[in-house]
C-alpha cells in the first residue's frame, strides 16, 4: 500500500474460501473485506466448497484447492482488469 502511489498501482484484495474450516474461513473472509475496505482497498471474494468438488475426482484437496485458488485469481484479475497478481499464500504455492 505505501508503494502504491510512488509506482502507479491501484490495489485489489482476492480471498477464496475454500470452505474447509466452517465458521472461522468463514469470519476470516470478513476480515479480508473488512480491513481491505479500511484501507481503500478493492475487495473481491468466492466460496467454494471444495470437498465437494472433490467428489468424483483424483486429486488431494490441496491439489484441487490450489486449482480452484489460481482459476479464482486469474477470473478475477480478468474482472478487475489488472496484469499482476501477487499472492501472500505459502512458499509453495
Amino acid at each position: 500500500m505505501l508503494l502504491s502511489s510512488e509506482y502507479q498501482l491501484h490495489l485489489t484484495t482476492a480471498h477464496l474460501n475454500h470452505g474447509l474450516r466452517g465458521n472461522e474461513a468463514d469470519e476470516e473472509e470478513r476480515f479480508v473485506h473488512r480491513i481491505s475496505h479500511a484501507m481503500g482497498i478493492t475487495c473481491v471474494s468466492k466460496s467454494v466448497d471444495i470437498r465437494m468438488l472433490r467428489i468424483g475426482k483424483k486429486q488431494s484437496l490441496e491439489e484441487l484447492g490450489r486449482e480452484e485458488r489460481y482459476r479464482f485469481l486469474n477470473d478475477a484479475a480478468d474482472a478487475c482488469g489488472v496484469q499482476k497478481i501477487a499472492t501472500g499464500h505459502h512458499l509453495d504455492d
